[in-house]
């Protein structure tokens, strides 16, 4: 009789200690599952409004097309990303929520250099970072035209000095870059060409950088002004030709 009341006595703690066991991993359980669902809830709830910041050369169309179809078919924000960097005039992109149901997207676009004229059906668009890209979604016609032929990786290279020249430029002189209507070269010879004045500025692919500091002073001497109409020669080392 006393051996099975011992037996009774240490199988009733045994039996409570499985019980609190199986409470505790039902109430982490279900923990687990409120923060789950918690979460999911947080990461597919509806975004009620975006921003886009940081597109300012391209029409914003193309990236409100894909962003309205993308909240209302999907809610993972990689997806969307993924989809805004396949867009040729987009290099890189961060999305992320703020407020919970507004949706901003910060866009690093490809800076336009110059329109590429290859033919009176062929214009495309050359970026900073030399991709050549259609211009069907830019914003403006504030980019020189430059008249290069049928362009292929031997013809870029015959031209590369004219972009890296142009590169340099909008840095160097933006003011100088924002006045060129138009770009034509024979030769070694490069012709710019002013939209305010209709100037046409000579240079030579061998000096054209060095002479950077002379052409940005150029538009800003007024007593220049008056030879603005004309045609400024910077083929000559340490030499101006006005004619």
């Amino acid at each position: 009789m006393m051996a099975g009341e011992a037996k009774g006595n240490n199988y009733r703690p045994n039996f409570h200690t499985k019980l609190s066991l199986i409470f505790f991993f039902l109430v982490i359980t279900i923990l687990l599952s409120v923060v789950i669902f918690s979460f999911n809830w947080h990461k597919q709830r509806q975004v009620n409004h975006y921003k886009i910041v940081g597109l300012e050369n391209y029409n914003k169309s193309l990236v409100d097309s894909l962003i309205s179809f993308w909240s209302s078919s999907d809610s993972d924000l990689s997806t969307l990303r993924v989809k805004l960097e396949q867009v040729d005039f987009i290099s890189s992109c961060k999305i992320y929520k703020q407020n919970n149901d507004t949706l901003i997207v910060e866009i690093k676009e490809r800076e336009p250099l110059v329109l590429l004229y290859e033919s009176e059906r062929c214009i495309r668009l050359l970026t900073e970072d030399y991709k050549i890209i259609e211009p069907a979604y830019l914003n403006h016609l504030k980019v020189p035209l430059y008249k290069v032929g049928a362009i292929n990786a031997e013809t870029f290279a015959k031209h590369r000095c004219v972009f890296d020249f142009l590169n340099t430029l909008k840095v160097y002189s933006a003011g100088v870059y924002a006045n060129i209507s138009t770009i034509d070269k024979v030769g070694s010879d490069i012709c710019l060409t002013t939209q305010s004045t209709r100037t046409k500025l000579l240079l030579n692919e061998k000096n054209c950088f060095t002479m950077l500091d002379a052409l940005d002073g150029i538009f800003k001497r007024k007593d220049l002004s008056k030879f603005l109409r004309n045609e400024i020669d910077l083929r000559y080392d340490g030499l101006i030709v006005l004619r």
